[in-house]
């Protein structure tokens, strides 16, 4: 799963884009089924409308968001042994 991030008649919009490509209208319930079930959160694909500060800054968010991930499952699987 993915995020994708563009901007629509000035406003900015984000859409799901599941690991089988299909793209859904963004709720955060559904973004964290996503995450879940694959456990991990893919590079987010980012309209070149947004400058470099704000390119750099959904980065960093999803750098955040998988590296919550990553320690999430592994201690998941930590625990299983």
């Amino acid at each position: 799963m993915k995020l994708k991030f563009y901007k629509s008649e000035d406003n900015d919009c984000v859409k799901i884009i599941t690991k089988h490509g299909k793209e859904l209208e963004f709720e955060y319930i559904e973004m964290i089924r996503h995450i879940f079930n694959d456990k991990e959160i893919e590079e987010a694909d980012i309209d070149d409308q947004y400058s470099e500060e704000e390119r750099e800054s959904i980065r960093t968010l999803i750098s955040g968001i998988s590296t919550t991930i990553e320690t999430l499952f592994s201690d998941e699987n930590e625990n299983e042994i």
